[in-house]
């Protein structure tokens, strides 16, 4: 796939307008075969009229189109959000940034024709997000326990810190443990651990818990992962959410853990708990309008929060662990991933970067859910 401006923009489900000024009159920036437009035609093997636009066309105007370049709001890195299209659409769409819409604006503007080539492999369809779960048999069957992280790139981007990161450390966690168990180096878990893939974050979690309601299997207690693969401004682990009550003996748990190993090969030198922030599944099993039988423990554990740091008061009793000496008192500011949501989240920007930080979950993870579960 491709674009221009450096080749960062890619095909995806957004959509927008953006009006120019052609020759003294206001019109939408569409490539015709008009000479007022100054945009010149594509050769071989497809030629057509390609749309500059940064409001919201229906897909009957881009019909006609060999292609739509869409400016897309820029994410801290530059890169472009990704988005949704709207009805049924038959023309390719490439979001690009602001600067990369700029400089095409700039040449539109140029008395000298302005060749634009784009070039797309993709393959589209339909489908229904499918949630995959393995379990690791427990000594009593009577109880369970989660790990867990979303599947998908919910916002249509490539998805490697949001959230392949999270699914590869629920991967190596249930690599890991049933090993150990395989090889006779521990006993089995005393109750049974679920490792589970949601097809749709929180929209599948929601279904899920629906459907095991009145199953006779308990829940214990629940770890997720989102995000856990890259922070841009900070290098530290995070855990929430510190302020519902029954979250405080496992985040009592991963606090001191994360104490006991401070400064050891493998776990992170900076540690912080944090108030509850909301938008990732381990909300849904604390939902009491959801969880009709009781809310349970349930964690996320992560190294990035949304786009942009984002500095929270430190609730009572949980203060942050080796802090950055130049934090506000009383605050922990939560790392952001500057790639969040856009086309710019790939190995190479995010987790390549920072593979370190998928260890630093899934060791704190592991450790925490067993000292849990043994009663620790």
């Amino acid at each position: 796939m491709g674009g221009v401006g450096g080749g960062r923009s890619v095909p995806d489900d957004g959509l927008a307008e953006r009006r120019l000024t052609f020759g003294g009159r206001d019109r939408p920036a569409l490539a015709h075969p008009c000479h007022r437009c100054r945009l010149a035609h594509f050769g071989p093997p497809a030629t057509g009229a390609v749309w500059l636009t940064s409001a919201n066309p229906n897909a009957e105007e881009a019909a006609d189109c060999l292609a739509v370049l869409h400016e897309a709001r820029a994410t801290p890195s530059g890169w472009p959000q990704p988005g949704r299209l709207r009805g049924e659409w038959t023309t390719p769409v490439f979001r690009i940034a602001p600067s990369e819409a700029e400089a095409l604006r700039a040449l539109l503007e140029e008395e000298s024709g302005t060749r634009i080539r784009v070039q797309l492999t993709a393959r589209t369809g339909r489908g229904i997000p499918k949630t995959v779960v393995a379990t690791l048999p427990g000594q009593d069957h009577s109880d369970y326990f989660i790990f867990c992280a979303h599947g998908d790139s919910d916002s249509g981007g490539p998805g490697a810190d949001d959230n392949a990161s999270g699914v590869a450390i629920v991967l190596e966690i249930s690599r890991a443990w049933s090993a150990a168990v395989r090889a006779g180096l521990i006993p089995s878990p005393a109750l049974d651990i679920r490792f589970i893939s949601w097809g749709s974050e929180i929209r599948s979690t929601r279904q899920y818990v629906e459907r095991m309601s009145g199953e006779e299997p308990r829940l214990r207690g629940v770890i997720n992962f989102d995000q856990s693969g890259f922070g841009s401004w900070r290098d530290a682990l995070f855990a929430e959410p510190d302020d519902v009550p029954v979250n405080s003996r496992i985040i009592g748990i991963i606090r001191d853990l994360a104490i006991e190993h401070l400064g050891q090969p493998g776990f992170p030198e900076r540690f912080a708990t944090t108030k509850s922030q909301g938008g990732t599944d381990s909300y849904v099993f604390q939902s009491e309008r959801i969880m009709a039988e009781g809310i349970v423990p349930s964690l996320t554990v992560y190294t990035s929060a949304w786009s942009s740091l984002n500095p929270l008061p430190v609730t009572p009793g949980f203060p942050p662990v080796n802090w950055y000496e130049d934090e506000e008192e009383g605050m922990v500011t939560v790392d952001g991933d500057a790639f969040y949501h856009s086309a710019g989240d790939t190995p190479e920007n995010t987790t390549d970067r920072e593979p370190w930080n998928m260890g630093w979950c899934a060791r704190l993870g592991l450790l925490t859910a067993r000292r849990f579960i043994d009663g620790g």
